[in-house]
């Protein structure tokens, strides 16, 4: 299996080959080579509805990564969700995702015009 890393900005080619692994430039990327190829996964950022006129989206992110096959499911469950409460950044908006132990944040504050 061949694949770009994207653990940092060094974007190195790998290549897996059972649990061989060559051509990253760091332990991190060895790891990330190794999960890729067994069970790959991803953080989400999206956005959600909110009931505000001046803030009609609020953009979210998962606070950990997820399985890529479940990426589908949590963008149905999130699509459903309608911010009514003002809300910071970092703000937890629904907690343990379909059971995934991630949480979907706010990335921004729901700020409105007086």
């Amino acid at each position: 299996m061949e694949l770009i890393c994207i653990v940092c900005p060094k974007s190195c080619h790998i290549t897996v080959d059972g649990d061989k692994v060559s051509g990253n430039g760091c332990k991190r990327g060895e790891a990330f080579a190794k999960e890729e190829a067994v069970a790959p996964k991803r953080s989400v950022t999206t956005t959600v509805a909110t009931a505000f006129p001046d803030f009609p989206v609020l953009p979210v992110k998962t606070d950990g990564d997820i399985p890529k096959g479940k990426i589908g499911a949590l963008m149905d469950f999130v699509r459903k969700i309608y911010v009514r409460d003002k809300l910071k950044c970092g703000d937890i908006i629904e907690k343990d995702i379909l059971s995934l132990g991630v949480n979907l944040v706010a990335t921004e504050s729901v700020i409105t015009k007086q």
